[in-house]
């Protein structure tokens, strides 16, 4: 009895595999932990890597278009001074509803392509300064100056437009400034022809 007890073969050969390694296994848990590992430090390397090269990339951006309006610089004033009249040139602006401070219009607000706000910030004679607020983003400052024309013709002005993003350290913000000339140029560009024909057109209709 005991000898047959010896020789019994603890697992039989055509039962399920009760032989392998038990869970638990050191070798198992060391070569799952070296993988742990070497993904941690991959992923720490890879972080350092591209936070080390966004530090060369500015902090500051400006993003600047112009263009020459043959319009008195008093009505392209207007059309930049007052929100209300936004809505005729500037890009997208066109469903905004009006932004109203202490029951003064100061600016507008738009539910398209997610909440955002445009508003005057400080106005001179020369020059119109806004804040443009998207949700969940750093507010840019923008704005626009006048330049009188040549000779100091009254009837021609060069309007200025440019926006100011003032990025934080963050990568992200960083990267993605790469691709602001392509996002917002051809819509400023778009908002000054915008702006020049309504100008021009409006000069005409005053002086038929």
């Amino acid at each position: 009895m005991g000898l047959l007890g010896r020789d019994r073969h603890p697992c039989p050969l055509d039962g399920p595999d009760l032989c392998g390694p038990l869970k638990g296994d050191p070798l198992e848990i060391n070569t799952l932990m070296k993988i742990i590992r070497l993904a941690v430090i991959s992923f720490v390397s890879l972080f350092l890597v591209v936070l080390v090269i966004s530090l060369f990339i500015p902090s500051h951006v400006r993003i600047s278009r112009a263009k020459e309006m043959y319009a008195p610089a008093d009505s392209v004033f207007l059309l930049l001074a007052r929100p209300q009249a936004w809505k005729s040139w500037y890009p997208n602006l066109d469903s905004a509803e009006l932004f109203l401070e202490n029951g003064k219009v100061t600016g507008v607000s738009s539910q398209k392509n997610g909440y955002r706000t445009l508003k005057l910030d400080t106005v001179t004679d020369t020059a119109i300064n806004t804040l443009y607020v998207v949700e969940g983003r750093q507010p840019v400052s923008s704005g626009w100056t006048l330049h009188a024309g040549s000779a100091g013709n009254q009837q021609q002005v060069t309007v200025q437009w440019y926006m100011d993003f003032n990025l934080r350290w963050y990568p992200w913000e960083k990267f993605a400034s790469l691709v602001f000339e392509k996002s917002y140029g051809p819509m400023m560009e778009a908002g000054l022809t915008n702006l020049k024909s309504v100008a021009e057109k409006n000069r005409l209709s005053n002086n038929p």
